[in-house]
């Protein structure tokens, strides 16, 4: 299939960047900047902010009285939150602001110098040598934060959503003969956003902001100048403004379509033929991460097929409950693969139990092996009139029940019998014991197989909810609880679902 098709996009949505020393005016330029696309593409959702300097106190009234919306955002400096920060404004928020991305990647690298130096550590008391932490990166480490780093990049470029980044100023270097050409010297180059080194590469609109004093006599005046030094429309490149306001840039937020934007598919990679015994660890955790995320989501989909919103808030409820997150990038991107591991068990346990999920592992065997041993005693007269389909006692003095010794298969709880209460006239013997705790063994197996049915057969819920209130209390009864009271959850989302889709048809 050919890859070639007409090229139809257009230049959809503010992707801009704003760097500058301090007091240059980087934050109030970015409201404004958010504060006018709001209103250019007539958008209604409040402004997000991501501050990491405390800058959102000093301009919250601002935005809240020029949008009529309340200002939401989070203040920290982590490359985690950021990325869920992100995620959850696409649809929430109209404009995105991050200040500084500068904070955000220096703790990307120190997170990163901790997490190495922790490693190291460990592994030292472990071989009983002297532990010497690292000062700084080496140049091995830069290659896996740069990959984490492309998450952002990534999210950046691709993401439906209007996005301004401030940035710290910092200035390039390089090295240079001196004017006789004997010696060579470090000399500054240039200005560059303090980021990763390829960041200011990405913004189609990237603004310098410098502050300017005018004296003239007793008269001292401070401006904010911005220069644009890279505009990908090429309507605004090296024009400057000072103290700007939207209408500055409002010849590039023209030329944007939002409707007509088409991201860049990062999902395709090229294979290089590297796989089997010759994989590192890390593309070995890596693909066993990605294989427990797919699996994860298919027991997602499974459960809940559509795309409703009783649907997806059940899904965002399983997610938060299981990996205390809803971000499905920090899931699938940010956990390691034995966790995913766990959290897919755990899933798998809550949407569609069976004996041994529900009773652990192990549950399906101890009642194969007491049905062994009943067996093996029914050759005694005793054990023989336990075995008889009649009412067995039960041996914690709480009742029996009429049963047959084979195990029948799942079936609507109304057809099940009652269990009446007794107390026994004498001490049971050991095979009566024995009976009775296969009976229990059974009843609670195919509680369980009814359980993980209960999707198909909602009218059964009365009937396994009476049963489970008449076991003993114990280990397996709180597990069935558990399960049951998922399942039932399950099916009234379901049911709702259902109803409203029957309500909304003309």
């Amino acid at each position: 299939m050919s890859l070639l098709k007409p090229m139809t996009g257009e230049a959809g949505y503010l992707k801009a960047g704003l760097l500058g020393f301090q007091s240059s005016g980087k934050t109030r330029t970015a409201v404004e900047l958010a504060i006018g696309t709001r209103a250019h593409f007539g958008l209604k959702e409040p402004i997000g902010f991501f501050d990491t300097e405390s800058g959102s106190d000093y301009v919250r009234k601002l935005i809240e009285k020029r949008t009529g919306a309340q200002l939401l955002g989070i203040k920290s400096h982590s490359f985690s939150d950021l990325m869920q920060v992100a995620e959850e404004s696409v649809g929430a928020v109209s404009v995105l602001i991050i200040d500084s991305i500068t904070h955000i990647w220096r703790e990307v690298c120190e997170s990163y110098l901790a997490q190495v130096n922790d490693r190291l550590r460990r592994a030292a008391e472990k071989n009983r040598r002297t532990f010497y932490p690292r000062k700084k990166l080496e140049f091995n480490d830069w290659d896996p934060i740069k990959n984490i780093w492309t998450r952002w990049t990534n999210f950046y470029l691709n993401s439906p959503l209007h996005i301004v980044v401030c940035g710290r100023a910092g200035y390039d270097y390089d090295m240079q003969e001196d004017e006789e050409g004997k010696k060579k010297e470090l000399v500054k180059t240039g200005i560059k956003m303090k980021a990763e080194g390829e960041f200011g590469y990405e913004p189609s609109l990237l603004v310098e902001m410098e502050r300017i004093q005018q004296i003239d006599g007793p008269v001292h005046r401070l401006l904010h100048r911005a220069t644009v030094i890279k505009d990908r429309s090429d309507v605004l490149n090296g024009r400057q403004a000072e103290d700007p306001g939207f209408v500055f840039f409002k010849p590039h937020l023209e030329f944007l379509n939002p409707s007509a934007h088409q991201p860049i598919d990062t999902a395709r990679k090229t294979d290089h033929g590297v796989g089997g015994d010759g994989d590192d660890d890390w593309h070995r955790e890596k693909r066993a991460r990605t294989i427990c995320a797919e699996e994860i989501e298919r027991e997602l989909v499974r459960a809940y097929p559509g795309q409703t919103a009783p649907e997806k808030a059940a899904k965002r409820g399983l997610l938060e409950r299981v990996f205390g997150t809803t971000s499905w990038t920090k899931i699938s991107d940010a956990t390691h693969s034995d966790r995913l591991r766990k959290g897919l068990a755990e899933l798998r346990a809550m949407l569609r139990p069976s004996p041994e999920t529900v009773f652990g592992e192990g549950s399906a065997a101890a009642a194969a092996e007491l049905a062994e041993r009943q067996v093996a005693a029914a050759a005694t007269p005793a054990m023989e009139a336990e075995a008889s389909p009649t009412t067995a006692p039960a041996a914690n003095g709480k009742g029996g029940r009429g049963r047959r010794t084979a195990n029948p298969p799942p079936h609507p709880p109304a057809a099940r019998p009652s269990l009446p209460i007794s107390q026994p006239s004498a001490p049971t013997s050991p095979s009566t014991v024995e009976a009775a705790d296969l009976l229990l063994a059974q009843d609670i197996r195919e509680l369980g197989l009814t359980i993980a049915a209960l999707g198909d057969n909602p009218g059964w819920i009365p009937g396994v909810e009476e049963r489970i209130r008449r076991l003993p209390d114990g280990m397996d009864r709180a597990k069935l609880w558990q399960a049951f009271r998922a399942a039932k959850e399950r099916v009234e989302l379901e049911t709702a679902a259902a109803e409203a889709a029957a309500r909304a048809l003309p």
